[in-house]
């Protein structure tokens, strides 16, 4: 997903769908939909912050959508609270360091995933792989320093891995320009604008019920990209 501004970040989502890499289906459950939920005061009604405190985590697997309350209790935190994260980046394109990228950055990445996953309704338990992050981190070093996207870099790329060429080739991959809020790309992604993402794949990626583990490589501004669109 590109934006036309004068500084750019990139990020790189890995979708891990392959049991032999670490993915196991989850078990199927049944899911059903309580009273339709009745508009919430300016307060947390207490009965609701007793739900809060006894609310399912991310890693419990389903969200409970039929309370608006708890709805709009998660929104700010796992959505709009994770917007401004910073990325602390700590690699280079000279001399093709990776680096990484900070915890709290990661999990503002997961916890966003998991937002999107929670409100379509399907399992929003994805955690992030620290072995998967790092090829994650090869690849967007890989579109970093080549000024380019591709699922299939080649070897005279520069910066070149065969872990980051494995990771571009099952992940999502954007670049964005300008002030940075948007952890991840995953709202981008979501939005899936544009006439050559009709298909929706990036959004179907990050949506898929199946999927348990993921990854992230993202790397901050390094210079400007010569055909910005």
């Amino acid at each position: 997903m590109a934006r036309r501004r004068s500084a750019w970040s990139l990020g790189a989502i890995e979708c891990v769908l392959l049991a032999g890499l670490g993915c196991t289906p989850l078990a199927a459950q049944t899911v059903e939909l309580g009273p339709p939920p009745i508009a919430p005061g300016y307060s947390i009604p207490k009965q609701t912050q007793r739900r809060l405190a006894t609310a399912p985590s991310a890693g419990a697997g389903w969200f409970e959508t039929s309370s608006r309350e708890l709805v709009r209790y998660f929104y700010a935190s796992m959505l709009v609270g994770t917007r401004t994260e910073a990325m602390n980046w700590t690699g280079s394109v000279t001399g093709c360091n990776p680096g990484t990228t900070s915890q709290a950055y990661r999990d503002a990445v997961a916890s966003r995933i998991n937002w999107f996953r929670g409100m379509a309704g399907v399992p929003a338990g994805i955690v992030l792989d620290p072995a998967l992050n790092s090829k994650s981190q090869d690849a967007a070093l890989m579109m970093s320093a080549n000024r380019q996207l591709s699922h299939n870099p080649p070897t005279s790329w520069a910066c070149y891995t065969a872990a980051g060429a494995e990771a571009a080739s099952r992940s999502n991959l954007c670049y964005w320009y300008g002030p940075f809020d948007d952890p991840g790309c995953i709202e981008a992604y979501m939005d899936d604008a544009g006439a050559k993402n009709s298909a929706v794949d990036h959004r179907r990626w990050l949506l898929n019920p199946q999927t348990e583990v993921m990854a992230t490589g993202d790397v901050a501004e390094t210079g400007s990209w010569p055909n910005r669109r």
